[in-house]
């Protein structure tokens, strides 16, 4: 039982860098989720929700499992002893991940399918 006790000693400190961690991470997908539906130029609760357009479903899966993946190289250096440096760092991390991921949603148009007219609106 006294294991147990002791194990738990790093409980409040993990729990304070899990909040932490999953809170910025939230914030950029919620935010990515919000610029992408801005810049499409249909209605992307229709053609999601709707429609059940599964293709463009896992497009937008793939954008938002990818921003807390490129994000995990810098959850190891979170240090709960400076929270707010360490947030700020991940918050760092978010931006750069956040501007490549939009980058890369209009370049993957651009040279996988040149031919074909995405940006459109039907």
């Amino acid at each position: 039982m006294n294991a147990f006790i002791d194990s738990l000693a790093g409980f409040p400190a993990d729990l304070g860098k899990g909040l932490w961690i999953f809170g910025i991470a939230g914030f950029y997908m919620g935010l990515l989720w919000f610029i992408v539906d801005r810049l499409t130029p249909f209605d992307d609760w229709k053609e999601l929700f709707e429609r059940g357009n599964v293709a463009y479903l896992c497009q937008r899966i793939g954008l938002l499992a990818a921003q807390p993946i490129a994000m995990m190289a810098v959850v190891s250096d979170f240090d709960v002893s400076h929270p707010f440096w360490s947030a700020w760092w991940l918050f760092l991390e978010g931006t750069w991940v956040f501007v490549a991921l939009l980058i890369a949603y209009f370049f993957v148009d651009v040279v996988l399918f040149p031919s074909i007219k995405n940006r459109t609106s039907k």
